[in-house]
């Protein structure tokens, strides 16, 4: 794609609601305005103000070629176990900083998504613990037992999973960052994104326990399967901590 062909993309998908027409972001006029091919900016008719195809987006104060920013989203989105900025900046050869800045703008665009929506119908939860590393000393005699050393820095990843009502995999992704898996907290982030009565797959985590008073709760024991014989699992989640933790490492 030319440039050209890369900026009429990219208009169609900023203004997809009225079909690649730009539309004031001052007034909301969607008929009245005039382009300025110069500056690729457009002026309102109505209320005389002045914007552009990326003003109130994530990109509106980069001055990168358009086919880099459609790169970007690209390449960042195909990239299941996250990426670097150095690598970014290697595949779009730009500079560091700017892929840097690039992904954290992507990556804060995923945050701004409608958060009070609750999840429904069949919902997974699952915990992966993470900032627990800690690296044995060269000697055996100066090691120390890693499952009851002090850990300040070590935190658990809460995912929760709502199923695809067709086919296979999950629709919906929410994480939260707690200190542990425990029953207050679980019970708290339940209630707020999780609507009363849906399907709630765990593992026989103790934490999980208070689920069972509002919630439909299906349980799988790891130590003796992965899936139950009704299809109880949390598998979905079980990926998204793999994914996680594949990411932490890069």
């Amino acid at each position: 794609m030319s440039e050209k062909e890369c900026y009429e993309y990219f208009k169609s998908i900023r203004w997809s609601d009225n079909k690649g027409s730009p539309i004031c972001p001052s007034c909301g006029s969607a008929s009245s305005r005039y382009f300025i091919e110069s500056r690729l900016q457009y002026r309102c008719k109505d209320c005389f103000h002045t914007f552009s195809v990326t003003s109130e987006t994530i990109f509106h104060s980069h001055n990168l070629d358009f086919k880099v920013i459609l790169l970007a989203i690209v390449i960042f989105s195909n990239a299941t176990k996250g990426i670097s900025a150095l690598q970014l900046s290697r595949d779009l050869d730009v500079q560091y900083k700017t892929a840097w800045v690039l992904s954290h703008k992507i990556r804060e665009s995923l945050m701004e998504r409608n958060l009070d929506e609750k999840l429904s119908g069949v919902v997974e939860m699952d915990g992966v613990y993470v900032g627990n590393y800690i690296k044995p000393a060269n000697n055996i005699k100066d090691r120390i037992d890693r499952r009851k050393a002090f850990k300040p820095n070590k935190r658990v990843i809460i995912s929760l999973r709502e199923r695809n009502l067709l086919g296979s995999g999950a629709g919906k992704t929410k994480t939260f960052i707690l200190r542990s898996e425990n029953n207050v907290d679980i019970k708290a982030i339940a209630k707020s994104h999780i609507a009363p009565n849906s399907e709630i797959h765990t593992d026989e985590n103790s934490a999980y326990d208070d689920l069972l008073a509002h919630y439909d709760l299906k349980r799988v024991n790891h130590q003796i399967e992965y899936s139950g014989l009704n299809g109880e699992n949390n598998n979905q989640s079980e990926s998204f901590n793999a994914r996680f933790r594949r990411l932490q490492y890069g």
